[in-house]
């Protein structure tokens, strides 16, 4: 077999959007399509759309954490679409491994021309490898993604949005801690205390839960990188006990606390 034969097969393949011989069904948690004979998709097809939808939803991540104000509204856009992301890399890891196994005819000519080549073949000065390996290490590289880089968005959002639904609950009590202060109802009294209470409360709730990392240390480079990623206004690079850490941003909280002494 040569390449031309490999090539030809391509456009054989049950890869192919428009091949009616397959009918495996392959499931992938609940959201991947059944393959049947009536309604073809291939694994490839649907690998291929998941990481456009991926890079995507991604350009939307970005664009809502460059917002100078983050609204409640839009701090729930920024939850759906990382988890959105996270979905779908799991989605493409595991059509990987599905493409890794299945019999496809392309799995099995590439097998075929990789085995009819030199044990030490190379191209291009790189040592062949396996088809198989090849969507394996795919694969750990989108698994690496949602490790190194997904997580730390759901763990920076996640924090982020408790404590504004936090601040949010405050505001709520605002409400309770207003009453009339005079006969001509021109002013108001303000139980100062209790709100100075709630927002000392908030302060300190939050002073030693950072947006990144989750645990440990980084250094001021990583951290100073994560906060430009996170949007840039929401935190402050800070020096913790624990070490370096992109931190809330406090002061707007502690010019209330001030202001109401």
């Amino acid at each position: 077999m040569n390449i031309t034969t490999l090539t030809n097969s391509i456009s054989t393949s049950s890869f192919s959007p428009n091949n009616t011989n397959g009918s495996s069904t392959e499931t992938v948690n609940s959201d991947i399509k059944t393959t049947t004979s009536s309604h073809p998709v291939s694994s490839l097809t649907m690998l291929n759309d998941t990481l456009h939808n991926i890079r995507t939803t991604n350009q939307a991540l970005k664009k809502d954490l460059s917002q100078k104000t983050l609204t409640k509204t839009s701090l729930e856009e920024i939850a759906l679409h990382s988890s959105q992301i996270s979905m779908d890399v799991n989605k493409s890891a595991q059509l990987l491994d599905i493409l890794s196994k299945k019999e496809y005819p392309i799995n099995k000519d590439a097998r075929e021309l990789l085995h009819s080549a030199p044990e030490e073949a190379e191209l291009d000065g790189y040592q062949m490898i396996s088809h198989r390996e090849l969507w394996d290490k795919i694969a750990k590289s989108i698994n690496n993604i949602n490790e190194q880089y997904l997580k730390v968005y759901e763990h920076a959002v996640s924090s982020y949005t408790q404590m504004y639904q936090d601040f949010s609950a405050v505001l709520s009590s605002l409400a309770g801690w207003i009453s009339p202060g005079g006969n001509d109802g021109n002013s108001v009294k303000l139980q100062v205390n209790s709100l100075k209470a709630e927002l000392t409360k908030l302060k300190e709730k939050y002073e030693d839960k950072p947006l990144y990392p989750a645990n440990n240390t980084v250094s001021k480079e990583q951290a100073d990188k994560w906060l430009t990623e996170l949007g840039g206004t929401i935190g402050t690079v800070s020096k913790k006990k624990r070490g370096i850490c992109c931190q809330y941003k406090h002061e707007p909280n502690r010019q209330y606390v001030k202001k109401l002494k």
